[in-house]
């Protein structure tokens, strides 16, 4: 029974690994994974059309369920919607009251601000 040499195996070894090192890598073995640039296409929604007409009952109404919003899009475009656009209007929604949670927070931060700023004058 002949044992290989361990040189030659690690000289073998290091020679894959090429000159990343040089780079700043730190393990060859260990790349960034691949990051794509370009941004993905947006399709479009088949609520866009109707996106203004939701804002306006959620600003009427800001408690509405997308279950609720899907029956009254059901009532005012028949045919058009039914239960397999559940899930985008739950998107939707979540997007809109994010949005809408974004601004009240910012509004309430420069009323505090502009507050503090009369308060110490």
């Amino acid at each position: 029974m002949t044992v290989a040499p361990v040189q030659s195996d690690l000289a073998a070894f290091a020679r894959e690994l090429g000159d990343g090192w040089k780079q700043g890598e730190q393990r060859g073995i260990h790349r960034r994974r691949y990051v794509r640039r370009k941004p993905v296409p947006r399709r479009p929604s088949m609520l866009d059309p109707y996106i203004p007409i939701i804002e306006e009952w959620l600003a009427a109404a800001p408690h509405l369920s997308a279950v609720d919003l899907l029956s009254r899009l059901e009532a005012h475009a028949p045919g058009r919607f039914g239960g397999q656009q559940r899930r985008t209007v739950q998107r939707l929604l979540k997007n809109w009251r994010s949005k809408a949670a974004r601004q009240l927070i910012s509004s309430t931060e420069i009323t505090l601000s502009v507050q503090a700023s009369c308060l110490s004058i």
